[in-house]
């Protein structure tokens, strides 16, 4: 784990990220909590949500927008979900994510607190 730490600068200490995705919400009404966009369709199968509908609808922040705060944490929360999706925690099938993290990250406050 130390050259998990050194390599990748993650926390090897703290609450560990492991188990099954355990929500009190299903996972498309807590990806519209976060992203302010509900995933339909084929976008969100089980507890894998595709990077193509990530990518339509967060590509691209117009400079508008960019200094709305609100809209700015929206884009920031798909951009945390897209980095934990595809370097540490990469799905096999190439086109999607495991949303396994995403029930964790609703309070910004505890993500230090993983390791």
């Amino acid at each position: 784990l130390q050259d998990v730490d050194t390599l990748q600068g993650l926390q090897i200490y703290g609450s560990a990220v492991t188990g099954h995705v355990t929500s009190d919400r299903p996972l498309d009404a807590l990806c519209e909590e976060l992203l302010g966009v509900r995933p339909t369709g084929r976008a969100i199968s089980g507890t894998s949500l595709r990077f193509s509908w990530l990518h339509r609808n967060f590509a691209q922040l117009s400079l508008q927008l960019f200094y709305n705060p609100n809209i700015l944490e929206l884009y920031a929360w798909a951009y945390i979900l897209c980095l934990l999706g595809s370097i540490p925690f990469p799905d096999s099938f190439g086109d999607t994510m495991s949303l396994m993290f995403l029930p964790m990250l609703t309070d910004l406050y505890d993500v230090n607190t993983y390791s």
